[in-house]
């Protein structure tokens, strides 16, 4: 899963399984070139940290467009979660700088982890410098 090349990218994730289950985090690319971060779990109730988090993406073809996704973390119980999402539409914004611009696409995401289906979003920045 390839993604785009650039100055800084980022990557923001929240989504909802239900009443008793949710998770987000953020990711940012590392000078591998893998995106990797931390965040938060949620399920009956108990908070707990996510960490180890790699993305790994598909985009649109020849675009910044991201419309698929593998997560995976540890939850702080050493309990290794799998998430994959399917974007199902994306709000592409640009912000224009004096030397670049950056990227926002904020994407609808249908999420599934362990067979379990939940909806959130997906947001990915990136920022391109002349």
């Amino acid at each position: 899963m390839a993604g785009p090349t650039g100055s800084m990218s980022c990557s923001w994730f929240s989504a909802n399984f239900g009443p008793e289950r949710a998770f987000g985090g953020s990711c940012f690319r590392q000078f591998d070139g893998s995106m990797r971060g931390s965040g938060w779990f949620q399920e009956q109730g108990k908070n707990q940290p996510l960490r180890d988090i790699i993305v790994e993406s598909e985009y649109r073809r020849g675009s910044i467009l991201h419309q698929a996704l593998h997560l995976t973390g540890t939850t702080e119980d050493g309990k290794r979660r799998s998430v994959t999402g399917r974007v199902l539409s994306v709000c592409p914004t640009k912000i224009a700088m004096p030397d670049g611009a950056t990227f926002i696409n904020e994407g609808l995401t249908r999420f599934s982890l362990e067979g379990q289906e939940g909806y959130g979003i997906a947001e990915y920045w990136n920022s391109v410098h002349k």
